[in-house]
């Protein structure tokens, strides 16, 4: 999948719902959010898609916090919409969510990004003259993700030339 088809989907998931939370996001598509302690540790496992019985189901890490457990959702919301058909498991530990090995994981990263990263916010910061660290505790976003974002608008021809972007994508690493 190209990134114009992946964050095509994300747009047109946003206007179908008009729903920015991933909490409410999953209830109104009528996916299952089952939140279960499954540890802090960075081996822990953080979430997973899967569709039980033609019913799609999220499992996710309730041990994390709030903003973490948001951008896990809509991970896996994002498989549920570009990877349906490979409805097989998908678990992610730490070095999974942002593996830019895996094309399933980019591609729902991808996707992750543009849902939840407005294009204008992260261009006024950029314009305020924050480094990607500071975008990042600006938007309040883990560094990765608004790499992945950073690349999305580097295609789209969005992002100004001089700024830099980080290809690290060690995500979770340390929780």
């Amino acid at each position: 999948m190209t990134i114009e088809y992946i964050t095509r989907a994300a747009g047109q998931l946003k206007r179908k719902y008009a729903e920015e939370d991933p909490f409410r996001l999953a209830q109104a598509m009528n996916i299952l959010l089952l939140p279960y302690s499954l540890g802090k540790d960075s081996q822990s496992l953080k979430g997973f898609f899967a569709v039980w019985c033609r019913k799609p189901v999220i499992v996710y890490n309730d041990d994390l916090p709030l903003q973490l457990q948001r951008i896990i959702i809509m991970h896996e919301i994002a498989h549920s919409i570009l990877h349906r058909e490979e409805a097989a498991v998908k678990y992610f530990h730490n070095f999974r969510i942002f593996d830019i090995l895996s094309q399933t994981e980019y591609e729902a990263n991808i996707f992750t990004a543009e849902y939840l990263l407005d294009d204008a916010a992260v261009l006024t910061c950029i314009k305020n003259g924050m480094n990607a660290s500071q975008i990042a505790r600006e938007l309040c976003v883990p560094p990765e993700l608004l790499n992945f974002k950073l690349k999305i608008m580097k295609v789209r021809k969005l992002l100004p030339s001089y700024f830099q972007i980080d290809t690290r994508s060690s995500f979770l690493k340390d929780i």
